[in-house]
């Protein structure tokens, strides 16, 4: 299986080093978008930024990802499957809500631990999980807010 781990425009070492020396991703393709994590990755295929991300999702059969709304939304847009760790390092806990509410409506798979992102991976190949479909809602409220604007 093609996988492929973002964490997005932020540090995420825990998730990096993670990734790059578990050995349940021995047997599958790794590559890993480490950002500007201070971990470098030893032994999976890994790059800090790419102008052309989605190149690498849309050729991934599975995307790990931190709780960022920016990447997950994307991801889901493209239906894509995922499962998101987030960034309990962050500010606030955003990413943890983030992830917890998709997962509730499964439509990601959801590791508040790290180390469970191999069982939750293993769980969809087995098929013991099968991910909703997400259908992003069109926002369309420009005349609306015009008019009560401009009164």
């Amino acid at each position: 299986m093609r996988i492929f781990v973002t964490v997005g425009t932020t540090a995420f070492d825990e998730l990096v080093e993670f990734v790059d020396n578990c050995p349940f991703f021995d047997e599958h393709e790794v590559t890993i978008q480490f950002g500007p994590s201070k971990y470098i990755p030893k032994n999976r295929k890994a790059f800090s930024f790419e102008k052309n991300i989605e190149a690498y999702y849309q050729s991934s059969d599975f995307v790990i990802t931190h709780g960022g709304a920016g990447s997950i939304y994307k991801l889901l847009e493209m239906s894509l499957p995922i499962c998101a760790i987030p960034n309990l390092e962050r500010i606030d806990d955003h990413q943890l809500d983030i992830c917890q509410h998709l997962s509730n409506k499964e439509h990601l798979l959801f590791a508040k631990d790290i180390s469970k992102i191999p069982d939750c991976i293993q769980s969809f190949i087995d098929g013991k999980i099968e991910l909703k479909p997400f259908k992003k809602d069109s926002f369309f409220c420009a005349k609306e807010i015009a008019d009560y604007l401009l009164g």
